[in-house]
């Protein structure tokens, strides 16, 4: 049984990177020059690794999408009081019953 085995694309995800040589050896193992220079020899089960990382993943079976829009519940806004106004954040209500210590201008 012959594999394509495409040892370039495994040297390269080894290394990081392209590299300047590499060669496969029957026993699984592959000796790789990385681009800095520096020889690297990787173990069958390292080599195995890398080819499993670079094969596609399968993409998952879509749903089929349904012709009907699902309405979503929108939250009810709770309602002021009347004669309340919106205070900026950070202000203190004043208790009920008392009055403003601010004189009116006339």
């Amino acid at each position: 049984m012959s594999q394509n085995i495409n040892f370039k694309a495994i040297a390269e995800k080894l290394v990081n990177g392209k590299p300047l040589a590499f060669k496969n050896y029957p026993d699984g193992s592959l000796v790789v020059i990385a681009p800095t220079g520096q020889k690297f020899k990787f173990t069958p089960e390292q080599v195995q690794e890398a080819q499993e990382q670079l094969k596609p993943k399968p993409k998952p079976k879509s749903k089929p999408k349904s012709t009907t829009k699902k309405k979503t519940a929108s939250k009810p806004t709770a309602k002021r009081p009347e004669g309340s106004a919106k205070r900026p954040e950070g202000t203190a209500k004043r208790p009920e019953g008392t009055k403003s210590t601010k004189a009116k201008k006339t």
